[in-house]
């Protein structure tokens, strides 16, 4: 990709290999991956020109590993972003749990 915003989703994924390679190339844009309790992603391969690289895994470390993204590659300018889907409007006005919440418990 040369340009853009990529969104991979992997909320709702049929996960049948333990490990996923990903090899990422971006001149301008932004990369984001959707993840869940049980996806461990591994971005210290990514190369950023201007811009940065976030991993964010809350659920914490004692969650069981079910897939292991290993990411590589290069963004020029712009942004690898790894987190889990945010909740509605809704959702949050009402307080309800997040979606990783109860996958964690």
């Amino acid at each position: 990709m040369t340009s853009g915003h990529v969104t991979l989703d992997f909320t709702e994924a049929v996960i049948t290999h333990p490990t996923l390679k990903l090899d990422i190339h971006v001149r301008s844009g932004a990369v984001k991956l959707m993840t869940t309790p049980g996806i461990v992603v591994d971005a210290d391969d990514v190369a950023i020109g201007s811009g940065g690289v976030r991993v964010k895994a809350p659920w914490g470390s004692d969650v069981a590993v079910r897939l292991r993204i290993e990411v590589t590659g290069r963004v020029g300018s712009g942004h690898f972003v790894a987190r889990p889907r945010y909740r509605t409007f809704w959702q949050w006005l009402t307080r309800q749990p997040k979606p990783y919440a109860a996958a964690t418990r």
